[in-house]
């Protein structure tokens, strides 16, 4: 009772922070002279629930640059993902690349040089996240085959990077130090992937986990799942309206509620996930749970062989059967005539009452087994 009391107020201060925020949040206006300061990403600036969009074509800004700008609003377009904010007449202030966006960009370099092409953009995407390098067909075929999460950094990505680091440091026979080893990259790669939503929730749980064991203490994922998204939320209130770490949120979950097999843990992931794509975007892939079946096993190989690549960079031809199989794989399922359906947008009332569902029957399901029957 006491933890549910804990729960309920958690959850009330993430939604009194995020109401504040709504309320004193600026207001632009179509005409207004805006100075802001953000990171590009595909001619882009999103701070808050806002995405400026620049719309001369003639300005030097690449991805992942730092800049401060000054431009006039021309135009104001709400979707799902926010409030789209169009900018002409840009002025920049100024601008900088941090270092470590440098050092992405040619790490995929180099990846692209010994793996031209889709299967070198799939190698960069499933080791440090992103699509850009895929071609437009393939990205397609990735969101109607529902395995666009496998291009997307994730906490999967950080637990196999942070498990790599912990076990060279376990290699010294020193506990302090695989646990050190394991913060450190844990911190390094959250900064080589881009600090996303998804990417943060994970960063920050794997950073408890290695600190609880530093500690002497055992960590409970699941409230440190908990701790992590009201972290997030306090922190940037905008998370709690964010696809990414909604997506993400559920994900784990569903994750860290399925003991069993890989079977059991893809369904329960699905389970948790499929009414907020449904909400955001409308869609269902049909496809989806064949595809993760057909796929997910290779993500490990291809991402130990893509590291292992960087250093050695031969080593990356390893990796081309597993590419080239996750490319006919998402190529052939996309072709299905009914792969994705467009079933309409759940509303947020019947998102709940699937969560509550799901809630309920996973009690009664868990509260079965945990039931002991005694023969004596």
């Amino acid at each position: 009772m006491v933890r549910w009391i804990f729960v309920g107020t958690l959850f009330a201060l993430c939604l009194v922070r995020y109401i504040y925020a709504v309320q004193t949040q600026v207001q632009v206006n179509i005409g207004d002279i805006i100075r802001i300061t953000g990171t590009s990403w595909e001619n882009k600036i999103r701070l808050e629930n806002k995405r400026f969009t620049l719309l001369d074509n003639d300005l030097n800004i690449f991805d992942g640059d730092t800049i401060t700008l000054t431009g006039r609003v021309v135009s104001q377009v709400i979707d799902k993902y926010g409030i789209n904010i169009y900018l002409e007449e840009a002025q920049i202030e100024k601008y900088s690349t941090p270092l470590f966006y440098k050092l992405r960009v040619s790490l995929e370099q180099k990846i692209i040089t010994y793996l031209p092409g889709d299967p070198g953009g799939l190698a960069s995407g499933i080791l440090l996240g992103g699509n850009k390098k895929l071609s437009y067909e393939t990205r397609q075929s990735f969101t109607r085959d529902g395995l666009s999460h496998v291009i997307a950094a994730s906490g999967y990505n950080v637990v196999m990077v942070s498990g790599w680091l912990a076990y060279f440091g376990r290699k010294i026979k020193h506990q302090k130090m695989m646990i050190l080893s394991g913060l450190l990259g844990t911190i390094l790669y959250m900064l080589l992937a881009g600090l996303t939503p998804s990417i943060i929730r994970a960063g920050i749980m794997s950073i408890m986990s290695f600190t609880a064991l530093l500690l002497g203490r055992k960590s409970d994922a699941i409230w440190s799942l908990l701790i992590t998204a009201v972290i997030m939320i306090l922190w940037n209130p905008w998370y709690l309206v964010d696809i990414g770490f909604q997506l993400s949120v559920a994900a784990t979950l569903g994750v860290l509620l399925s003991s069993g097999n890989e079977l059991r843990i893809l369904l329960m992931v699905q389970l948790f996930t499929i009414p907020l794509i449904l909400h955001h975007f409308g869609q269902l892939s049909i496809v989806a749970p064949l595809a993760n079946i057909l796929v997910v096993w290779t993500v490990p190989y291809i991402m130990s062989l893509t590291a292992l690549g960087l250093i050695f960079g031969p080593v990356l031809y390893l990796a081309w059967p597993f590419l080239a199989y996750v490319l006919f794989v998402a190529s052939q399922l996309s072709r299905w005539q009914y792969a994705s359906l467009t079933v309409g947008q759940m509303s947020w009332t019947w998102v709940v009452i699937w969560y509550l569902v799901l809630a309920i029957v996973y009690n009664r399901y868990y509260a079965k087994r945990s039931i002991t029957p005694d023969y004596r």
